[in-house]
């Protein structure tokens, strides 16, 4: 599962850290690409938070084509139906499980259309959900070198995505889910779910070059994270509960490494007896 999502970087800064091989074996920034969805850096974003997304420019039905191949694009997290608006109620649709989309009436239009995205993020919030927890302790998990040092040099987490685009009177919105998997049995002690990661260039590009990759082996292509090379592993902290569960809170604190509250026990309790 994938709760909230971080990224603080600036969009000039994204679209350097997006960089793809193009049809031209040419290195490419891809450009922006503007609409009335703005996205902001963020430290704590909730579902409906406005996020940078990575799309192929030919599947976007943009009024000026993007000058590169693939193009980044604010989109809110969260797939509205074609025949909804954000205003006629809430929908549990940021996340997709991949086992399931083909069954799905909302994402299974998008993926056999093509509509194949990344979601560009620095890391991603969990709760622990272990079986007799009661604490759900947050914990922020990342791929950053530099450990909990967020000032200095940070990567990517590259999300697999679906995206769709619907009318909302005379605008036109973009929104998109990030696809889920069952958890590695590494990080399956704080998640029964996990979202699919994109490591590589060459994983970025087979997901989002739909015309030549079509949706059913583009599905078998994806990355199992068990597969995945050591330098991608994640790493992870427990961060502050207060902060990271209050949706509004959006501030650098949230991601900051925080000590993990455990449920106290009757042992708890007749150990710190002995003690004294």
């Amino acid at each position: 599962m994938c709760g909230r999502l971080a990224c603080t970087l600036n969009p000039d800064e994204i679209s350097a850290k997006c960089e793809y091989m193009s049809s031209k074996e040419k290195l490419e920034k891809p450009e922006w690409i503007h609409n009335d969805q703005e996205y902001k850096p963020v430290f704590n974003g909730p579902p409906t938070t406005v996020v940078a997304v990575l799309s192929s420019n030919k599947n976007l039905k943009l009024d000026k084509t993007s000058s590169t191949e693939f193009c980044l694009i604010p989109m809110r997290w969260g797939m509205l139906p074609s025949f909804k608006t954000e205003a006629t109620g809430n929908f549990h649709t940021h996340n997709a499980r991949i086992e399931n989309i083909l069954k799905s009436n909302l994402y299974k239009p998008s993926l056999m259309s093509g509509k194949r995205c990344v979601i560009i993020t620095e890391g991603y919030y969990e709760w622990q959900t272990t079986p007799g927890e009661n604490l759900k302790q947050p914990f922020f998990l990342y791929q950053n070198p530099d450990g909990p040092k967020f000032e200095s040099k940070k990567n990517l987490i590259k999300l697999a995505g679906l995206f769709n685009i619907s009318k909302d009177g005379d605008s036109v919105k973009y929104s998109c889910t990030v696809l889920t998997r069952e958890a590695d049995s590494s990080m399956a002690w704080m998640h029964y779910r996990m979202p699919v990661i994109l490591n590589t260039r060459e994983e970025v590009n087979n997901w989002l070059n739909y015309e030549e990759i079509e949706y059913k082996e583009a599905i078998d292509r994806l990355p199992k994270y068990e597969d995945c090379k050591k330098e991608f592993r994640l790493k992870h902290h427990a961060v502050n509960k207060t902060f990271v569960n209050n949706s509004s809170c959006n501030e650098a604190k949230c991601m900051q490494p925080a000590a993990a509250k455990r449920r106290s026990t009757t042992l708890d309790g007749w150990l710190k007896k002995a003690k004294k």
